[in-house]
């Protein structure tokens, strides 16, 4: 019994600015291609945690103390409707 299995790798043609392709070229290693740096990016990008914008809020503390308030309310009111109450 033999078996064959043949993949085909669909590939885009995408274009990008000079400089792009240049910070693509200097992140790539010489055995990887750019489909894998590319990758690399956005995996990486989509690890974005809410830690990392900590310390960022710039407007008003009260208002931001309201933001707060809220979302401890919306919290409260789906525990309630979790418990049935």
């Amino acid at each position: 019994m033999h078996a064959y299995m043949h993949m085909v790798l669909m590939t885009r043609v995408i274009s990008i600015s000079d400089k792009a392709y240049e910070s693509l070229t200097n992140l790539k290693e010489d055995n990887e291609s750019f489909t894998k740096i590319i990758l690399k990016i956005v995996l990486e990008l989509q690890k974005t945690t809410p830690v990392k914008f900590a310390g960022k809020w710039k407007g008003d503390k009260r208002e931001l103390d309201t933001i707060f308030q809220e979302i401890a309310h919306e919290r409260e009111g789906a525990r309630l409707r979790e418990a049935g109450i």
